[in-house]
C-alpha cells in the first residue's frame, strides 16, 4: 500500500497539470506548471464538492475521470512536446535521487513539539471525514478560500482511504515527496529567473543547494521542517504565477495572454484556499514587479527588456489603486491588531491619512531569515547591483522589503488585517539564495581568470558564503544562525519513533478515544493516531484535561470514564534543536514527568477495577478509566 499511495500522490500531482499545459500551450516552466495546475484542480474540485455537500466517494470519481480524461489528451495530441533529457530529465533524477538518499539516512524531522504533530493532527481530523462520508463541516464560500476547508491535508486523506497506510509510513512518503518536488520547482524557477544567462543550469543547481541548506528562519530549515504543512507545494503555486506574471509583462496582449490571466487568477484563488499566505506573495510579488517595470520604463538608466509596457502600466495601477482603496477602507473600518512590540519598530503615531509609522523589526524575525550569511549576499548584491540590470525579478524582489515590511503603509494595512506573527514571513520573497548562486560562480570565474591580489579579493566572498552556511554559531537574538541542526537525524528518543511501540498499540484501538496525558505525549498522540488528546502544544491550550493533583480521596478521575490515561515515565533527554532555537524549551520531555505525582500512581494502584491496564511497556503504561 505504500507504494501504492506514493503513487497516487504523483499521478495526482502531475498527470492532470501535464495534459492541461499542452492543451493550453503554456510558455511557463514546465515542471512548476505541472504541479501547479494539477494541484489547483484538486483543489477547486474539493472545494466545490465541500460547499455542495458531494459525498467523498462521488469527489473521488470526479477526480478519477479527471485522470483518465487527461491521459485522453495526452495519448491524443499529434505533436507531443519533447522534454530535452539534459534540460528536464538529469535535475528531476537527479535531485529525486539525492532526496531519496537522504530520506533513508536521515529521514523526517519529527522531533516533539514541532510543528509536524499540529498538521498531521488536521490530516488525522480530514481522514476521518473522509472515512464518516464527509468533505468537513459546510462552511461559507469565504471560509473555504481563505484555507478553511483544510484542502492539503483532506488530499492526504482521500489518498489515504483509498490505499490506507499508517502514519508513520505516511509522514515519509510526504516528507520525501513534497521535499523533492519543492526543491525540484526551485531549481526550475531559477533557470526560469536567469533563462537569459548562459550558466542558468549552475545558477540553478547551486541556488538549489543553497535553498536546502540556508531557507528558512533561526535554526529551521524549510525544506525539512515544513514539509507536511500547506506552505511547501503552496510555494510552488507562487512560483507559477510569478513565470506566469513575467511571461505576461514580456508578450504583447493576445489570446494566449489572456489565458494566462485567467490561469494566474485561478492559482490565485486557489492558493489562497490551500494557504492564504501564498496567494499573498503573488499578488504582492505581482505589484511590486509592476512597480519596477513601470518605475524602469520613464528612468532612462533603467531598461529591462519589457515588451508589454501598456499592460505594465494597467497592472501597476490596477495595483496602487487597488491598495489605496484597501488601505482607506481598512483604516476606516477595521483596527489594528495589537502590537507584538518586540517584532515591530514603531517610530511615532500617524495623522490620518498617515499611518502609525511601524515597520518591522529587523533585529529579530528578518535577521533569522536573512542571518549574516543573507547580509553578505546582500552587500555583494548592491555592490554589483548593475549585473542585474535586465533581471527585473531579482531587482523587484532584492527590494521587496521597501514596499512590504519597511512600508508603514503596508504594515499598517497588514495589521488590520492579521496580527504582527506572520509579517516577517514576507522574508522569504527575498531570492538572496539565487543571488547568492550567481555572485559564487561570478566569483568562482574571476578567481579562476585573475591573479595576484586581484584574486585573492575574488576569493574572499566565496570563503566567506561558504563558512557562513556552517553551524559556527547559534544564538537567539543575533544574526548567526545556521540551518544545520535541523537537517541533521533527530533524537530518536525525542521523536515518533521513540514511541512507536505505543502508538502500534493505540491504532488497534477501533473506536476514536479521548485520552488524558501530559502535554508532550498528548500533542504526540493526537498527530500520530486517530484518538485526541486536549493538551496544551507550547502550554497554550486552556482545553487540558487536569489529572494530577495532590489529592485524590474524592476520586477526580472518575468522571472521566471511557478514556484512556497514558503515564509516560519512559527516560528522555535535552533537546538540542530546543535550547539552539528557544521555539520550545531544551527539558520539555523531561518536565513530563511531573505530570505523574506519586500520589496519582498509588491511586491508580489502590484502585485497579477502575484503572484497567490495557498495554504497558518500558515505562509508558495506558490505562482505561472504567
Amino acid at each position: 500500500m505504500t507504494l501504492l499511495f506514493f503513487l497516487l500522490y504523483f499521478i495526482g500531482l502531475s498527470l492532470p497539470g501535464l495534459a492541461a499545459h499542452r492543451l493550453l500551450n503554456l510558455r511557463t516552466d514546465q515542471f512548476i506548471s505541472v504541479i501547479a495546475i494539477s494541484y489547483s484542480i484538486f483543489t477547486i474540485n474539493f472545494v466545490g464538492s465541500n460547499y455542495l455537500g458531494i459525498t467523498p466517494n462521488k469527489l473521488l470519481i470526479a477526480l478519477a475521470l479527471a485522470l483518465v480524461v487527461s491521459l485522453g489528451i495526452l495519448l491524443n495530441r499529434n505533436k507531443p512536446r519533447i522534454i530535452s533529457y539534459k534540460d528536464y530529465c538529469v535535475p528531476v533524477l537527479g535531485l529525486s535521487l539525492i532526496s531519496l538518499v537522504y530520506q533513508f539516512t536521515v529521514g523526517p524531522f519529527n522531533e516533539v513539539p514541532a510543528d509536524l504533530y499540529s498538521h498531521l493532527e488536521r490530516y488525522q481530523f480530514a481522514l476521518k471525514n473522509i472515512k464518516s462520508d464527509s468533505l468537513g463541516p459546510s462552511l461559507h464560500p469565504s471560509e473555504l478560500l481563505l484555507q478553511g476547508s483544510g484542502v492539503f491535508y483532506h488530499l492526504l486523506a482521500c489518498i489515504n482511504f483509498i490505499a490506507p497506510v499508517s502514519t508513520i509510513e505516511l509522514v515519509n512518503i510526504i516528507d520525501f515527496s513534497n521535499r523533492t518536488i519543492f526543491l525540484i520547482a526551485s531549481y526550475f524557477f531559477t533557470r526560469s529567473i536567469f533563462k537569459e544567462n548562459p550558466n542558468r543550469a549552475s545558477i540553478a543547481s547551486v541556488a538549489t543547494l543553497f535553498v536546502f541548506l540556508h531557507f528558512g528562519i533561526s535554526i529551521f530549515a524549510y525544506s525539512r521542517y515544513y514539509t507536511l504543512a500547506p506552505t511547501m507545494l503552496n510555494m510552488v503555486l507562487y512560483m507559477f504565477g510569478i513565470l506566469s506574471v513575467l511571461h505576461i509583462f514580456n508578450n504583447k496582449l493576445s489570446l494566449n495572454s489572456v489565458g494566462h490571466y485567467l490561469v494566474i487568477g485561478l492559482v490565485v484563488i486557489c492558493a489562497a484556499a490551500i494557504h492564504v499566505q501564498e496567494a499573498m506573495y503573488i499578488l504582492v510579488m505581482t505589484a511590486c514587479l509592476a512597480a519596477c517595470a513601470a518605475i524602469a520604463s520613464v528612468h532612462k538608466r533603467i531598461r529591462f527588456p519589457i515588451v508589454a509596457t501598456r499592460q505594465v502600466w494597467v497592472i501597476a495601477a490596477t495595483a496602487l489603486l487597488g491598495f489605496g482603496f484597501a488601505y482607506f477602507y481598512s483604516s476606516q473600518n477595521m483596527a489594528r491588531a495589537p502590537n507584538a512590540h518586540w517584532r515591530l519598530w514603531d517610530f511615532g503615531p500617524g495623522v490620518w491619512p498617515l499611518p502609525q509609522l511601524t515597520v518591522l523589526n529587523l533585529g529579530k524575525e528578518f535577521a533569522q531569515v536573512i542571518t549574516l550569511w543573507g547580509a553578505l549576499v546582500y552587500l555583494l548584491f548592491l555592490l554589483n547591483i548593475k549585473r542585474y540590470k535586465d533581471n527585473l525579478f531579482v531587482i523587484a524582489a532584492m527590494f521587496s522589503p521597501v514596499f512590504t515590511i519597511l512600508n508603514p503603509f503596508f504594515v499598517d494595512l497588514f495589521l488590520r488585517h492579521y496580527n504582527s506573527t506572520t509579517l516577517w514571513r514576507l522574508c522569504y520573497l527575498i531570492p538572496i539564495h539565487m543571488v547568492a548562486a550567481d555572485l559564487f560562480l561570478h566569483y568562482v570565474k574571476q578567481v579562476r581568470s585573475t591573479q595576484g591580489l586581484k584574486r585573492a579579493l575574488y576569493a574572499v566572498p566565496i570563503v566567506s558564503l561558504t563558512l557562513l552556511l556552517t553551524p559556527y554559531k547559534n544564538t537567539w537574538g543575533g544574526w548567526h544562525f545556521s540551518r544545520t541542526p535541523s537537517l541533521t537525524k533527530s533524537d530518536r528518543s525525542l521523536s515518533a519513533y521513540g514511541y512507536k511501540d505505543l502508538l502500534d498499540f493505540l491504532d488497534t484501538i477501533e473506536s476514536q478515544k479521548t485520552i488524558l496525558t501530559d502535554p508532550m505525549t498528548g500533542y504526540m498522540v493526537s498527530g500520530m493516531t486517530k484518538h485526541y488528546s486536549p493538551r496544551r502544544k507550547f502550554f497554550r491550550d486552556h482545553k487540558f484535561i487536569h489529572f494530577s493533583f495532590n489529592d485524590y480521596s474524592d476520586n477526580p478521575l472518575d468522571r472521566h470514564s471511557g478514556k484512556l490515561l497514558i503515564v509516560n515515565s519512559r527516560p528522555a533527554s535535552n533537546s538540542r534543536v530546543g535550547e539552539l532555537s528557544n521555539h520550545w524549551q531544551k527539558e520539555q520531555w523531561l518536565t513530563s514527568r511531573y505530570y505523574y505525582p506519586i500520589e496519582l500512581l498509588e491511586h491508580i494502584k489502590k484502585r485497579d477495577e477502575k484503572f484497567k491496564l490495557r498495554w504497558s511497556q518500558n515505562e509508558v503504561s495506558v490505562y482505561e478509566i472504567r
